[in-house]
């Protein structure tokens, strides 16, 4: 396993009610691959400690709440203290389960107007666009849509150059592309 760095993003396997409801939803874009099962993300910023977002807000918390053997990291290209200071601004923005289903929607491939409109809010924030949008502060130009982030797409980055039907890991994955 590789330790993580400050500014450096992790992904996470969890078995929690929404998450799972994520990782379906992400199983039937990423099947092939595994991606699918990483369904939460947050930012590392040092000292054991990471900024994740949760249904009570973004906040700070020990990355030991995690199993080493459920996460993986994804090295920042980017800068890291920009990263962490926009992390850390975000700290108290929550999300609701509106939310949750805007983003299950647009990893099924659909984009109606009224997801696309909750998904890009700065009000709520659900994990993986908190994780996407600190790195892309902090320089990473992986993400080309940080509030259209999910966890899988964050994953994929830190999971090195296996190639699955056409699909080479450690390269952006686009959800509105046809499944």
């Amino acid at each position: 396993m590789t330790t993580p760095q400050p500014g450096d993003l992790i992904a996470v396997h969890t078995t929690m009610f929404f998450s799972r409801l994520i990782q379906g939803a992400q199983w039937l874009r990423w099947r092939q691959t595994g991606e699918w099962k990483y369904n939460h993300a947050a930012v590392y910023i040092g000292n054991g400690r990471i900024i994740e977002a949760n249904p009570a807000g973004v906040q700070e918390m020990p990355l030991s709440e995690y199993d080493p053997k459920d996460y993986i990291v994804v090295p920042l290209k980017g800068d890291a203290q920009a990263t962490i200071d926009k992390a850390i601004s975000l700290k108290g923005t929550g999300y609701g389960w509106i939310d949750i289903v805007s983003i299950f929607i647009y990893i099924l491939g659909f984009k109606p107007a009224w997801a696309d409109k909750i998904n890009r809010r700065m009000s709520t924030l659900v994990c993986s666009q908190v994780a996407a949008i600190a790195a892309t502060a902090g320089g990473d130009n992986r993400f080309p849509e940080p509030y259209l982030t999910v966890p899988a797409q964050i994953a994929v980055l830190g999971l090195g150059p296996i190639n699955h039907d056409g699909l080479r890991r450690g390269d952006w994955q686009d959800c509105t592309t046809p499944m």
